[in-house]
């Protein structure tokens, strides 16, 4: 396939107190809209993140995001793009991913919490894909975390921007 036809549509679901009290109700309610959104005909795959890609086109960009010290110069900082995203995101959205595996819902809420980069991030600090997997980004304390698998780089904030380094957190 040389290309693919990718929709995104985003629904804003306020987590009110009054009508949805606990984080794993909001899971749930998400869970439950994302299952009957893949029952509409001709839907194949269907996800759920808080950053949809191209939401913030035109040089903008979103608010997840953490500052990391560069490898080659602790001096030098790095803005790392922050994704929390479902397992199914990287197949909804024809990401690939070159080494390791996304984690699944058994494996997100415990620490330390997987975590998928992209190639760009991975090569800078690892010195290649397989080499990422089962580290940690240095300097990430608050934030235990392994990185369970390397996804191609993707232009999540359009087609006229630069490749960010990005992590891919789970969104469950």
């Amino acid at each position: 396939v040389l290309w693919r036809l990718i929709y995104t549509c985003r629904l804003v679901i306020p987590m009110n107190p009054s009508t949805i009290p606990t984080l794993d109700e909001y899971r749930t309610l998400t869970g439950e809209i994302r299952d009957q959104v893949a029952q509409v005909p001709g839907v194949t795959a269907v996800a759920r993140t808080l950053t949809a890609p191209f939401q913030f086109t035109g040089g903008g960009k979103c608010c997840w995001g953490q500052v990391v010290e560069a490898p080659e110069n602790a001096e030098d900082l790095i803005r790392l793009s922050m994704h929390p995203v479902d397992a199914a995101y990287f197949d909804a959205t024809g990401t690939r991913i070159l080494a390791g595996g996304v984690w699944t819902e058994s494996t997100t809420y415990e620490a330390p919490y997987p975590v998928v980069i992209n190639e760009s991030l991975a090569i800078r600090f690892f010195g290649s894909a397989g080499a990422a997997i089962g580290r940690s980004l240095p300097n990430q304390d608050e934030f235990a975390h392994e990185i369970v698998a390397v996804a191609n780089d993707t232009r999540h904030y359009g087609l006229d921007s630069e490749t960010d380094v990005a992590m891919y957190l789970p969104y469950e």
